[in-house]
């Protein structure tokens, strides 16, 4: 009897696609406002900064997996260089992060369905994407990989969009032409109006923008030829947290004084509303129900890979 073993069946098209859309997130579409309301339009430097040590991170998580092919898992270099027990406690701290991570995006999902469907419960409706996903997954990798992929071409062109969009109003003769960049870059108190110390409380709510990204690491045991697949994607990572994170932020500060964002919704809500679209709101609830999708759909992938990985070494805490 074969012994069940991960098929490589994820193309480079799916590991582009899933590294590109690991850059999009709720983080990015909802916690953007609290990071720019704490550090003010300096937050900018502070992507840039947590973008340099992230990709610091994955370029070192890369260049371990390519340095030996037998390693398929983030916690196969740890139980190789640091030992079995740390490798057990990565393993389960990373699985319960998944767990509520996955958790928190199925009830945020019921209450995105719920904008449109008022009369269906957030626990139907995200139950049931939880059973898709969980369907989806089952069937093979490659599904997981065609839907990931799917979601992140969605995330991708609806980013494209609003920083268009937010150059666009920043440069034309609309009535928001200036009224973002003399506000937030007028002159050095209106850029950095609550000083180092805000900069510093900006960090968290930075950083947890981009929670996810790493997770193309675990994908490398399933990959089609990870040593070309991997190496592509991590390399062309600066170019888009500058485009996606750095990008967008900027897009946001151009058009909307910084003092202007509502805490309670998304900037780009917010960003839509100055230009009076009707119908901002649901464009963006779409985004990040999208957003939550892909979330939750990744967070089905790691967990049950991360399951799979230490039932085989077993690790399980038993």
């Amino acid at each position: 009897m074969e012994k069940p073993a991960m098929k490589r069946t994820l193309t480079n098209r799916n590991i582009q696609l899933i590294a590109l859309g690991g850059a999009i997130g709720t983080g990015l579409f909802l916690g953007s406002a609290k990071a720019i309301a704490l550090a003010g339009p300096v937050v900018i430097l502070v992507y840039l900064i947590c973008g340099v040590a992230i990709y610091g991170l994955m370029r070192a998580m890369g260049d371990l997996f390519l340095a030996n092919s037998k390693f398929n898992s983030i916690s196969d270099f740890i139980d190789y260089y640091l030992g079995e027990k740390w490798a057990f406690f990565v393993n389960w701290t990373y699985w319960l992060c998944w767990l509520g991570a996955g958790l928190a995006e199925l009830t945020a999902i019921g209450l995105y369905i719920h904008f449109w469907f008022v009369h269906v419960p957030a626990l139907i409706s995200g139950g049931s994407a939880l059973m898709i996903l969980m369907a989806v997954n089952l069937i093979a990798v490659k599904w997981f990989g065609e839907l990931e992929s799917f979601f992140s071409i969605i995330k991708i062109l609806g980013i494209v969009l609003f920083i268009l969009l937010g150059i666009g109003l920043s440069v034309s003769d609309f009535h928001t032409q200036s009224i973002g960049i003399k506000a937030n870059f007028g002159q050095l108190n209106e850029l950095v109006p609550f000083g180092f110390a805000g900069m510093i409380a900006s960090f968290p709510m930075v950083l947890f923008s981009f929670a996810g990204i790493e997770m193309i690491g675990l994908t490398v045991g399933e990959t089609s030829d990870p040593q070309k697949n991997l190496k592509n994607a991590i390399n062309c990572l600066p170019w888009r947290i500058l485009f996606f994170y750095v990008g967008t932020i900027l897009s946001i500060l151009f058009v909307v004084p910084w003092y202007c964002l509502d805490l309670k919704e998304s900037p780009l809500v917010t960003m839509l509303q100055m230009i009076h679209c009707q119908s901002g709101a649901a464009i963006v609830n779409l985004m990040i129900l999208v957003a939550s999708l892909s979330s939750a759909n990744s967070a089905v992938y790691s967990t049950s890979r991360i399951l799979y990985q230490t039932a085989k070494e077993k690790s399980l805490p038993l």
